[in-house]
């Protein structure tokens, strides 16, 4: 099993202004964001995982990554990843 940690935040306050100018994308390649663009976000990569938590949250300590579920904007959940050797056409 896996876990899930998904968080909600504000883009208006997130969001990068990128340069005017087309843009398009390429196949195969692994970025995040458009190719040849600014990062898309302006929480550094790994946010916020890039960093240690604070000690205290709501008044109770925080140790581990599930501590944060605490917060409105933050949940977790157990999945799992089952491999079908399955191939998808477009």
């Amino acid at each position: 099993p896996f876990e899930l940690f998904v968080m909600v935040t504000d883009w208006s306050q997130d969001k990068v202004a990128q340069p005017d100018g087309a843009r398009s994308c390429s196949a195969a390649a692994s970025f995040c964001g458009i190719l040849d663009a600014l990062y898309p976000d302006a929480q550094p990569m790994g946010f916020p995982f890039g960093r240690r938590p604070m000690p205290m949250l709501l008044n109770k300590p925080v140790g581990r990554a599930s501590d944060l579920t605490r917060l409105s904007n933050i949940a977790m959940q157990d999945i799992t990843i089952t491999f079908t050797n399955a191939q998808i056409t477009q």
